[in-house]
């Protein structure tokens, strides 16, 4: 099964929707494109059509049994920077990892699933925060509907041109026209100000860290070779999980052990006698580790 649409002007689409009823109306909108009504062919309808007034959507859930959404029958956002093709090759190759799971080993099915919604609507989410960011700078609505109808070339309605330069049917360089002229919402523009590189010691070897408010080391189905596997990520709220290697996992559970008391030259000592390895091998990708998890704020020194 595909999922078809037509993005269309809003008043056009309410007064062909009245005259003629959804199901015509979407219909009329294949056979106007002549590349979509030769992919459909005498394909048939199964669920009523539905009309969407919002600029994006996403379902309530995208897995079941038996049953994966992928692509626009599972979310969608505003055409704007053709963001659907990225969806819908990411969700492709995730989707299959978990139907690959879900059938060679059942009992990771659920976490499987899980761990793919959350891959999945993070992307989607990233999208729809562009798209919003780019609406939300918009403060001279008429403004940038003259824009996009001076970069069209073309005699038509502002509104008109707005829709047909932000579906991809125009000139490249509204987007940079407009986002050149946006103001910035307040929020983000003081995210952007306060935002500074993190520092981290230069020598980690005697920092005590301790794990940043709010994450959490977490067992659960991690994207492998063409499947998900059991490992463990760093989750926390507002963060993207973080999949740890089982060394960085050790090192996760010995600093939420020991709470900014232990260095990490001490724990990564005792992670290599736990494991029956020499300390040689085990401390330098642990340092290394270490430096990269303050820089990103994963984990924070023992005193701050």
């Amino acid at each position: 099964m595909s999922s078809i649409g037509a993005v269309v002007d809003r008043d056009f689409g309410a007064s062909s929707i009245r005259a003629s009823g959804l199901h015509t109306f979407l219909k009329d909108q294949i056979s106007a494109s002549p590349r979509s009504a030769a992919m459909v062919g005498d394909a048939t309808i199964h669920s009523p059509p539905k009309a969407v007034r919002d600029w994006s959507y996403s379902a309530s859930s995208m897995t079941g049994p038996g049953w994966v959404l992928l692509g626009d029958a599972a979310c969608f956002v505003d055409p704007l920077f053709s963001t659907g093709v990225h969806l819908a090759v990411t969700a492709a190759h995730i989707g299959a990892a978990y139907v690959v799971s879900a059938l060679s080993d059942p009992d990771l099915a659920d976490e499987a699933s899980a761990s793919f919604e959350r891959m999945y609507r993070t992307q989607y989410e990233h999208f729809h925060e562009l798209a919003r960011l780019f609406y939300a700078g918009n403060r001279s609505v008429d403004s940038y509907f003259w824009e996009a109808r001076r970069i069209t070339r073309e005699q038509r309605p502002p509104r008109e041109a707005f829709v047909r330069a932000v579906s991809g049917q125009a000139a490249a360089g509204y987007e940079r026209s407009v986002l050149s002229r946006a103001e910035l919402p307040g929020n983000f523009e003081k995210a952007l100000q306060s935002a500074r590189p993190k520092n981290s010691t230069a020598d980690v070897a005697d920092v005590r860290p301790r794990l940043a408010a709010g994450l959490a080391l977490v067992n659960t189905a991690v994207l492998g070779d063409g499947r998900f596997e059991r490992g463990h990520v760093i989750r926390g709220d507002n963060r993207v999980d973080l999949p740890v290697s089982p060394l960085i996992g050790h090192l996760v559970r010995h600093v939420e052990r020991h709470r900014g008391t232990a260095t990490v030259s001490q724990m990564a000592r005792d992670i290599a006698v736990q494991n029956g390895v020499p300390p040689e091998r085990v401390q330098p990708p642990l340092l290394e580790a270490t430096r990269l998890l303050l820089r990103d704020g994963v984990l924070l020194a023992g005193d701050h």
